[in-house]
């Protein structure tokens, strides 16, 4: 059976020329790569954002002898593709050209799985989203309104026999009891869902 380890990066912020990890950031990519480095992993992929990039390089730390692919493929999407707003100036084939790069990353990173392999994949949440939209066969026309990917998050997905199965979504046990605590917190959930 494969694995497909699906991190989204650490906590970031635009610093005007790019977008880095934030002081909590670099504290949640610690703790996810320790919760990582206790796991199987065969092989890495990694956006060469520099957030992502951030996030792997704590989990690359610990474990130096995992293999890894950094791309470009596994930059984040445009969020039209998984039904956010348009962003405006933004080029029309932008939406199409992503669609296309998200499908041919999917493509790559399955397979590689298929073979038994854990592989992780230092990514981004549309990207996410857009892999688990597949992964569930479903439109991903509201995927942007209706599935939260938090940041540090690792969701989980099986695979055996060419078939593709979830077993866990935008996890953030790793991140310690105050994370989690913020997450289910009464005022958190009011805050999350009714406002």
């Amino acid at each position: 059976m494969g694995k497909l380890i699906l991190v989204r990066h650490a906590e970031s912020e635009d610093k005007g020329s790019e977008i880095v990890l934030t002081k909590k950031g670099v504290s949640q990519a610690k703790a996810l790569a320790k919760f990582l480095s206790e796991l199987t992993i065969s092989k890495a992929f990694v956006s060469d954002t520099k957030r992502a990039l951030q996030t792997y390089e704590e989990y690359r730390k610990l474990k130096p002898e995992v293999p890894a692919e950094i791309s470009s493929c596994f930059q984040e999407i445009y969020r039209v593709v998984v039904g956010g707003v348009e962003k405006p100036g933004t080029p029309k084939e932008k939406e199409q050209q992503d669609k296309e790069r998200a499908e041919q990353a999917f493509i790559r990173v399955i397979n590689e799985a298929e073979g038994n392999a854990s592989i992780a994949l230092f990514a981004h949440a549309n990207l996410i989203r857009f892999f688990i939209s597949k992964i569930l066969n479903m439109e991903n026309k509201n995927l942007w309104d209706t599935m939260f990917i938090d940041n540090a998050s690792v969701s989980l997905i099986e695979i055996s026999k060419g078939k593709q199965i979830l077993r866990l979504l935008s996890s953030i046990s790793h991140l310690g009891d105050k994370e989690t605590r913020r997450f289910f917190a009464k005022d958190a959930l009011e805050m999350h869902y009714f406002s």
